[in-house]
């Protein structure tokens, strides 16, 4: 089940897989292995992508069929042998196909590069004679319409507002409570003691009083432009 999952994870195309190398350079064998992938793209629906040649050779059984799925990121592969000779390059080609087995296919080519053209493009034939679909096109991406704004809350600004009122009746209160002070302080004849009282109450309550008022006027300000902004 794993193996299945990890098989729809990868991509289309093929992967190339330079399984042998022998009485030949890695440079032309890797050669031999970009031009057959290029031979091969049309044929499979995707890019040809060359496993590392660098990589440690597999001694297991399985041939480390699905590391290199892994690091080519396709599920299909084709394992290459490429055998030099003295006048011939010997091209075994092999398509590991998962749940199908194909049986390997070999061209001789000639040691020019520039004659490999046609070997290839026949062995890539040979390796898939049908044409692989291309994969579907991603769905275009839809830009949605930008989020309406909120619609502004026009109970906000009743909020200082409300509070600004309350503090300026305060305010009133303790305004009238420091004048009633001053006209006793005024018209009544008081002793020492209840002059100091009252003298007291009509400053601090002078003072609270414009405190008050004055908070009160910013509070109702500041709700006034809350509710002309809200629009």
């Amino acid at each position: 089940m794993v193996a299945g999952l990890t098989l729809l994870l990868l991509g289309a195309g093929v992967g190339l897989h330079l399984e042998q190398v022998a009485e030949l350079s890695l440079e032309d064998a890797t050669a031999v292995a970009i031009q057959l992938g290029q031979a091969l793209e049309p044929r499979v629906g995707g890019p040809a992508n060359l496993d590392d040649p660098l990589w440690p050779e597999c001694g297991r059984g399985d041939r480390c069929a699905d590391e290199v799925r892994q690091r080519t990121g396709a599920a299909e592969l084709v394992y290459l042998r490429v055998l030099g000779g003295p006048t011939k390059i010997r091209v075994i080609a092999e398509r590991l196909q998962p749940g199908q087995p194909h049986p390997p296919i070999t061209r001789t080519l000639p040691r020019d590069q520039p004659s490999w053209a046609q070997e290839l493009a026949e062995l890539a034939t040979a390796l898939y004679p049908e044409v692989l679909p291309a994969p579907p096109p991603e769905p275009a991406l839809v830009a949605l319409p930008p989020a309406p704004a909120p619609a502004a809350n026009r109970w906000v600004p009743l909020v200082p507002i409300g509070v600004g009122v309350a503090l300026a009746g305060v305010g009133v209160g303790f305004g009238l409570s420091s004048r009633s002070a001053r006209d006793t302080l005024e018209t009544t004849s008081l002793s020492d003691e209840e002059y100091q009282q009252g003298l007291s109450t009509m400053q601090t309550h002078g003072l609270v009083a414009n405190l008050l008022l004055g908070t009160a006027v910013v509070a109702v300000a500041a709700g006034v432009v809350l509710w002309i902004t809200a629009d």
